[in-house]
């Protein structure tokens, strides 16, 4: 196994422990703790807690501490209040017409029938891409997408409510109403809370 892929998977563990509320806000972790329960070498582990600190899930300590940040409910709301505004001024630069707004809707059909949290992703991916906007998108890779993939695989809210925001969310864009999105968008993520 690569660092990198090994980096990655221990990034993607401990982001979930922590959005889930398994790792709770101010604990500590040393990289040697972290490498003797998983197993790993403490490489990948430099790379995660770089990757989390980042994410603002972590902040570093002296004598290579981190300590977590980023689990309690407030920090989550707040999260999704970025994303909301985020992804919403994404989505009113989204043209009314074209191929991107017939691939979102065909991307919400398969979510509503399927559950498939791929088509779920992917409906999140082509909005960024639609916007043209390479800083929305590099916001959306590197801080929103990581949380997202948690917050879909450990959704606590019904899947229904999700597809019916995101369809709203494409009804406005259809009408050239994008500035709409913001309360479908605001729906959809506070069904991971």
């Amino acid at each position: 196994m690569s660092n990198s892929t090994a980096g990655d998977l221990v990034t993607d563990l401990l982001r979930e422990k922590i959005l889930t509320g398994e790792i709770p806000d101010n604990t500590k972790l040393t990289q040697t703790w972290i490498a003797e329960q998983l197993g790993v070498s403490r490489m990948p582990i430099r790379e995660a807690l770089s990757k989390l600190t980042f994410e603002g899930y972590m902040e570093r300590l002296d004598n290579r501490h981190t300590r977590v940040i980023g689990s309690g409910h407030e920090v989550l709301q707040s999260r999704i209040r970025f994303f909301v505004m985020l992804e919403s001024e994404a989505a009113a630069r989204v043209p009314e017409t074209g191929e991107q707004l017939s691939r979102m809707a065909d991307l919400l059909n398969s979510f509503e029938k399927s559950g498939n949290p791929q088509d779920e992703l992917a409906f999140h991916d082509l909005l960024f891409q639609a916007s043209e906007d390479r800083f929305y998108n590099q916001m959306y890779r590197k801080i929103i997408l990581p949380t997202l993939k948690v917050l879909i695989k450990t959704r606590r809210g019904d899947r229904a409510v999700a597809f019916d925001s995101l369809h709203q969310l494409v009804i406005n864009l259809q009408k050239g109403e994008g500035d709409k999105t913001a309360s479908s968008l605001e729906s959809y993520y506070l069904e991971f809370i």
